[in-house]
């Protein structure tokens, strides 16, 4: 994989359960929406307080990038009947403090939506596209005479579980195969959001800059018929 630029617009999602595994998925995109999927996390909540988790996903992310969007499946807002707060809670003061130690930037956890399948088709319409493309930034392609950029997607090598998810994951009597469910769930719910999108570069030509420049000045001294 390649090195991901802090300036792309950064993003991270966790399936949450309280019993069976947890799956974290950190990606990036590419100013012309690329996501790379850079590293995946799998934890066991039995063996792991939510601290702990916490402290997993830090070490991940590192104390210089920036995340656009943090999102968790909703289970995560319900009261937990030991302490009275949520999942959710505590992730946000565990990441609020560790921004004061300087050990990440802002993080700030909310829930995904889970009522639709637009994530899930959006993930098989970046494939469909990669496949198409062949590798990474390939993804402007001519249709009937005309370019056009195509949304895809790219995982790292050593993301193990999300690799296979992408080959196994698939619908079993009508309903999602759960044994690969738990990466593309993470990532469904970053899909199907509004905010899941690159950062545009703008670059001005020289015209639109003179265009700005002279907007709010009275021209008829500068430019006369004749």
């Amino acid at each position: 994989m390649i090195d991901i630029p802090l300036s792309w617009n950064s993003f991270m999602s966790l399936d949450y359960h309280e019993s069976t595994p947890q799956a974290v998925v950190f990606c990036s995109l590419s100013p012309p929406d690329e996501c790379f999927v850079w590293s995946e996390l799998t934890i066991d909540p039995k063996l792991n307080t939510t601290e702990m988790i916490a402290e997993e996903i830090v070490e991940i992310i590192g104390e210089d990038r920036k995340f656009k969007l943090t999102l968790i499946d909703p289970l995560a807002s319900k009261n937990q009947v030991n302490t009275n707060t949520s999942v959710i809670d505590d992730l946000n003061k565990y990441f609020k403090e560790f921004k004061k130690q300087g050990r990440c930037q802002r993080i700030f956890w909310e829930v995904y939506d889970t009522k639709n399948l637009r994530g899930r088709d959006k993930i098989r319409e970046r494939l469909r596209n990669s496949e198409k493309v062949g590798k990474p930034f390939s993804n402007t392609i001519k249709d009937n005479g005309f370019e056009k950029t195509i949304s895809t997607i790219w995982s790292d090598k050593n993301n193990i579980q999300i690799n296979k998810s992408f080959y196994k994951w698939r619908i079993e009597k009508g309903r999602p195969s759960q044994l690969w469910s738990h990466h593309m769930t993470a990532l469904e719910g970053l899909m199907k959001d509004k905010r899941f999108r690159p950062k545009v570069e703008a670059y001005e030509d020289e015209m639109e800059t003179r265009r700005k420049k002279y907007k709010k000045r009275q021209t008829t001294g500068y430019f006369k018929s004749r």
